[in-house]
C-alpha cells in the first residue's frame, strides 16, 4: 500500500454582501459556507464537502497518494434559512507528491 501524504490547502474568501436576486445580505444572515473540492475534475455539490461555520478562512487537508494532481475548489454560501447560493468561481492548485524515502535497513543492537 502506498502511503498517503497529508497536504493542505488554505482557502480564504470574502463574505457576500448581496443575494443572487440583488437584495442586500448581512454577515448575521450567513449560517455557513460549504467548500467543495475535487481532484483533476470540476467540483460539484456531490464532491467532497468541508463545512465552515466560523470565519472566512479554512485549511482543507487533502490526503493524496504519490503523483501529480490538480485540486479544484468551489464554495457555496448557506443563509440562516437554509438557502444556498450557486457555487463560486472555481480555483485550482497543483500538487506534486513524491514518495517518502524507505525506512533505514540493517538495524542492529550493539552489545
Amino acid at each position: 500500500m502506498l502511503p498517503l501524504s497529508a497536504t493542505a490547502a488554505t482557502l480564504s474568501w470574502e463574505a457576500p454582501t448581496t443575494r443572487e436576486d440583488g437584495s442586500s445580505m448581512t454577515p448575521a444572515e450567513i449560517a455557513e459556507y460549504r467548500v467543495y473540492y475535487a481532484i483533476d475534475t470540476i467540483p460539484t455539490l456531490q464532491s467532497t464537502e468541508v463545512i465552515v461555520t466560523e470565519g472566512l478562512i479554512k485549511e482543507v487537508e487533502l490526503n493524496l497518494l504519490s503523483g501529480t494532481y490538480v485540486v479544484n475548489f468551489g464554495i457555496v454560501t448557506v443563509d440562516i434559512d437554509g438557502l444556498s447560493s450557486q457555487m463560486s468561481e472555481i480555483v485550482s492548485k497543483s500538487y506534486v507528491i513524491t514518495s517518502p524515502s524507505g525506512p533505514p535497513t540493517n538495524l542492529t543492537i550493539k552489545e
